[in-house]
């Protein structure tokens, strides 16, 4: 997820400034862990910030706002891999989703929400993986699908339900193949 810009002279100048301008950014000075220099810019009306360390990997945290000034995205990395939570927002403000990263991976406990602020999804990874039981739901809040994953496969019953809360399908699913329950 390295974002560079390969922008030159009065042209990359122009760019950070007006991005400068539309984008507040941080209100204090950002702190890179001892050993790492900051490293900031603008790519696609995005302001980011983060810290790279003597092997220009990232290290530390990571944070992106979008040009309204909203904060877009944050997050650590170790080695130039993400590492620890990491929580993403949609422009209005409102929770994207939030779980954590271990060497590059998602694991443990991921939760997602719809743009009007309702749960859209929740479930478990294990070394990137979905692993147990997922829930997601409609935009609405009625329960959309469930069921569980094996290795990111699904497997076992899944259940789908309309945005009306009425079973719409259930099927039985090993290893990812799945066939219709009657």
């Amino acid at each position: 997820m390295t974002r560079l810009l390969f922008w030159s002279g009065p042209a990359l100048l122009l760019a950070a400034l007006a991005g400068m301008a539309a984008c507040d950014g941080p209100k204090a000075p950002y702190n890179c862990p001892a050993g790492t220099t900051q490293t900031s810019g603008i790519d696609r009306g995005i302001r980011y910030i983060f810290c790279l360390n003597s092997a220009r990997r990232q290290q530390g945290q990571w944070t992106e706002w979008f040009e309204n000034g909203q904060k877009k995205w944050v997050g650590d990395y170790h080695d130039g891999k993400q590492h620890g939570l990491a929580i993403a927002w949609y422009r209005n403000g409102t929770k994207w989703y939030e779980g954590e990263y271990h060497d590059g991976l998602k694991k443990g406990r991921w939760h997602s929400w719809h743009d009007n602020g309702k749960k859209k999804s929740d479930g478990e990874y294990q070394k990137g993986n979905r692993s147990g039981r997922w829930t997601y739901w409609h935009s609405s809040g009625q329960k959309k699908r469930e069921g569980e994953y094996k290795a990111d496969k699904k497997s076992g019953r899944w259940v789908r339900w309309n945005d009306q809360g009425k079973v719409i399908k259930e099927q039985e699913c090993n290893i990812g193949v799945c066939t219709l329950v009657e």
